[in-house]
């Protein structure tokens, strides 16, 4: 469902919405001034995806189904805010106030000028000594939150901001709580993100430090591959049914970049067993000693990148890219596509685009698998006038380097046209091996080749197993195939499940897929799958019915 920011200069007690930042789960996050302090300020309002509508004055006005739900969460957001109030360090950000108004609740916090650690990291990746201190600053940070007896739980790139001197800034407690309540289970259930999150997560049970763990070592993994680890769900499924874990460890996608001692503390920290990590973060440093490496670039060596770093930070796309170059000359590989993202920036982009896409090759040829893969997003735009430098060139060489999408995009380039007798079972294993790596069109892919016949070496698969894979990384495809799944009983089902159906449809109706909002409707008009409900009926057709579709309109006629 729609979340509809307040708009810019609304005014909320003293407080001036300067511009909306993002929309979550949860709510709607703000850029405001502090009118009395006269300083910027980050708010973040209740407003959960959910029947909710926005009223004339800036009020919510939740669906009658929804008011309940609602409370809950505004429950939340002042718990978080109570959370937040009594932590105090730099890597965490700063509290400033909380308060009820518009029919829901809102929470004040510093604002941090910079950038967060995703939008970083599209742009370049730390080198093996800046990526110690970054994790050592992280640490500390989470440490003294488990110190006060607090865990994070939803630790990833978006929730950490990095400021203008590139220090992190952990951020988002939404999905935190006190330890003695995660002891006593107080929760149904916690926040699960994919790809991030740990089996405990979803059980809720054994939550705690070793938990924040494990999010901080995918977080790091995700920054050493240049992309996602499969997530902790499908790691356990597929360890079950294939009898091997699918993660492809930081030791060995990380080799040509990282050090064994980093890549082997971030190994430690994505192990799926919650009894195989460190109790505490002090112990996993302890086992890892970041601190001590033998040979510690000379601070000097780093401070073109770091200013590079600060200027692009601050748009000053000319300058960051002199001193990316000058990062580059002193041999730091990481400031190449560092370079080629501030020569895109700058106004003469298309002049700049070769330019651009030989370093993010040259980055590639260097083990950034990430390289290749921006050089090929770059060659759909501006083709090379080297006829050897091209997208299939690129998605080989990632492929090479394990990179799941361009697995993926080498698979589609040899299924959809072979050219020799080998090229289908080679495109399928390809394929095969993006979705082991949790990409999620690669697992869609999979399911609707397995549909239609058998595939070489895939005697234990099953289209359910790669569309559920993908459904749980909110793949809102993945979900409505898997509804189909469910409500025609294809196999491993042979009988269907109209409330695991209904379960999927929604899912995706969340997702505002147009087919699934109107089927939603009218199982809720029929009480297939769920109890019946007119009132939740008419909301999901309208919703359809506003984009067009025929069925969800004429169905409200017989409403």
């Amino acid at each position: 469902m729609s979340q509809i920011p307040l708009k810019t200069g609304f005014r909320i007690k003293h407080y001036t919405l300067l511009r909306h930042i993002e929309n979550g789960s949860y709510g709607i996050v703000y850029l405001a001034k502090d009118e009395e302090q006269n300083q910027q300020v980050v708010i973040k309002e209740c407003f959960p995806e959910a029947v909710i509508k926005r009223g004339e004055e800036g009020e919510l006005i939740p669906h009658e189904e929804e008011v309940d739900y609602l409370n809950r969460q505004i429950e939340r957001l002042i718990y978080e805010a109570e959370l937040l109030a009594s932590l105090d360090h730099p890597g965490i950000v700063g509290y400033r106030a909380h308060f009820k108004a518009l029919n829901t609740a809102y929470l004040v916090l510093d604002f941090v000028e910079g950038e967060d650690f995703y939008d970083f990291q599209e742009r370049r990746s730390l080198c093996d000594h800046e990526l110690r201190q970054f994790m050592l600053q992280l640490a500390d940070a989470l440490s003294y939150m488990h110190d006060q007896k607090i865990c994070h739980l939803d630790l990833k790139p978006t929730n950490i901001l990095l400021n203008m001197q590139g220090d992190p800034v952990v951020i988002d407690f939404g999905g935190a709580w006190r330890q003695q309540e995660l002891d006593d289970q107080v929760m149904s259930r916690l926040i699960y993100t994919p790809r991030y999150s740990p089996l405990e997560n979803k059980s809720v049970e054994d939550v705690d430090p070793r938990s924040d763990l494990f999010s901080l070592g995918a977080t790091l993994y995700r920054h050493i591959s240049g992309f996602f680890p499969p997530h902790s769900l499908m790691r356990k499924r597929h360890l079950e049914t294939f009898g091997k874990d699918p993660l492809v460890p930081a030791a060995v996608v990380g080799k040509q970049r990282y050090s064994q001692e980093l890549l082997k503390a971030i190994d430690q920290a994505l192990a799926l067993d919650v009894a195989e990590r460190p109790a505490t973060l002090h112990l996993w440093l302890e086992q890892h000693p970041l601190g001590n490496q033998p040979s510690t670039p000379s601070p000097a060596l780093f401070k073109s990148l770091k200013q590079a770093d600060i200027d692009a930070r601050s748009a000053r796309y000319i300058e960051a890219t002199r001193h990316y170059q000058d990062a580059a000359n002193r041999k730091i590989p990481q400031a190449l596509r560092g370079m080629a993202c501030m020569l895109m920036e700058q106004e003469d982009s298309e002049k700049q685009s070769q330019s651009a896409i030989l370093l993010h090759v040259k980055a590639g040829q260097m083990g950034d698998s990430a390289g290749y893969m921006e050089a090929a997003w770059l060659l759909g735009r501006y083709p090379s006038p080297d006829e050897a430098i091209n997208q299939t060139f690129c998605y080989a060489k990632a492929a090479q380097q394990l990179h799941p999408i361009a697995l993926y995009k080498h698979a589609l380039l040899l299924l959809d046209k072979p050219k020799k007798s080998t090229d289908y079972r080679h495109g399928v294993s390809c394929l095969r091996q993006a979705a082991q790596m949790g990409h999620d069109k690669a697992q869609i892919k999979l399911a609707k080749l397995q549909m239609k016949r058998p595939l070489p070496a895939g005697s234990k698969e099953s289209p359910y197993l790669w569309l559920l894979d993908a459904a749980e990384q909110k793949s809102s495809k993945a979900q409505l195939l898997l509804a189909r799944c469910y409500e025609q009983g294809v196999a491993p089902h042979t009988t269907p499940n109209l409330e695991e159906a209904f379960y999927w449809y929604k899912r995706a109706a969340n997702f505002e897929v147009t087919e699934a909002e109107r089927i939603t409707g009218l199982w809720y008009l029929e009480g297939r799958g769920t109890k019946p409900s007119r009132s939740r009926a008419r909301f999901w057709l309208e919703l359809a019915a506003d984009k067009g579709d025929t069925e969800a309109q004429e169905a409200l006629q017989r409403l």
